[in-house]
């Protein structure tokens, strides 16, 4: 019985030194893995760092673009919202007038003593301000004398849309 128990005290000792050695080398590869974290950690900060660096002006840029863009449409919408104004005023002046009476009825007075380069330059403006406000399929915008209207991209303006009709009345009344 003595044998037997100091033969098994001699196995759990060569356990026990066997369990130390795999405890410190298990201590050893936390202090590694502690100290990669730390690493990681310090680059992964750096990165964040050099990241807000880079796109944080850009984004300040994108913020002022935004902005201008919000403002032009407000002051499209205030256009457009005059236009519909005139247009209703329009229709209810229309709508008080007796039916022979006044330039309205019948015919259109015709525009007389503009030379054709105003017409030209007025049509250049025009086509100016649609280009800056991106209209779509621009190609060229020339004054019809005959029907006394604009005529975009080989279309007459009151083949338009109610929508594009007022974003190129807006034009006009801006560039005249």
């Amino acid at each position: 019985l003595t044998q037997a128990s100091s033969a098994e005290a001699a196995k759990i000792r060569v356990r026990q030194a066997d369990l130390a050695s795999t405890m410190a080398q298990l201590q050893s590869e936390a202090t590694d893995l502690r100290s990669s974290i730390a690493r990681i950690e310090r680059e992964r900060l750096e990165t964040i760092q050099s990241l807000r660096a880079v796109l944080e002006p850009n984004i300040a840029g994108l913020d002022d673009g935004l902005s201008g863009l919000v403002n032009q449409r407000r002051d499209i919408q205030r256009s457009l919202a005059m236009f519909e104004e005139l247009r209703r005023i329009d229709e209810i002046e229309k709508s008080l007038e007796p039916p022979d009476s006044g330039p309205r009825s019948g015919k259109r007075q015709k525009f007389t003593g503009l030379p054709p380069d105003a017409y030209e330059e007025f049509a250049k403006a025009v086509e100016s301000m649609l280009r800056a406000w991106q209209f779509p399929e621009l190609d060229r915008v020339v004054f019809d004398t005959v029907s006394e209207d604009l005529v975009i991209s080989q279309k007459a303006r009151k083949d338009d849309g109610k929508g594009y009709r007022a974003i190129t009345y807006s034009a006009s009344l801006l560039s005249g």
